[in-house]
């Protein structure tokens, strides 16, 4: 009885393989969520003060990739200046640019906000970053001045 049964099975799926279908289709869909990337050419610059010179100094390229509306925040933490490691009470102010997102040297006293912009193109955006040293009629005690900036960017 056994036997039979097993030869049952194997005429069946036979019998199904006969009547197969011979092509077919597969939907395929996915998300491509939206994203943000920012990529910075350096992060730890070392510049040389001329006294009395304003002269803008190139410090690094910010590269922006994105895929949807974005605004990049730039944060001074010292306000704006780069403090005297050995005296903090000697400082020297300045002013930064980024590429196209500033129209004149911006102050730092406060976060710095850009406009929101446009998505990107797939090779992204460059953006020199470089510091205008308001040195001019400053005396200037030797040291290391130094500020730390955070740079935010958030997608919309």
């Amino acid at each position: 009885m056994k036997l039979r049964y097993i030869a049952l099975v194997i005429i069946f799926s036979l019998g199904v393989s006969a009547f197969a279908a011979t092509n077919g289709t597969v939907a395929i869909s996915g998300i491509v969520p939206e994203s943000v990337i920012l990529s910075v050419s350096s992060s730890h610059v070392n510049l040389t003060a001329n006294r009395g010179s304003e002269s803008m100094i190139s410090v690094t390229t910010l590269t922006v990739w994105s895929s949807g509306h974005w605004v990049i925040a730039v944060e001074s933490k010292n306000g704006g200046y780069l403090l005297n490691s050995d005296d903090l009470q000697e400082k020297i102010h300045y002013l930064f640019t980024l590429g196209i997102l500033t129209q004149s040297p911006e102050e730092l006293k406060s976060p710095w906000t850009s406009e929101v912009q446009s998505p990107t193109s797939k090779v992204g955006l460059a953006l020199p970053l470089a510091i205008l040293l308001q040195t001019e009629g400053q005396m200037i005690g030797e040291g290391t001045y130094e500020d730390l900036l955070t740079i935010n960017i958030k997608q919309f």
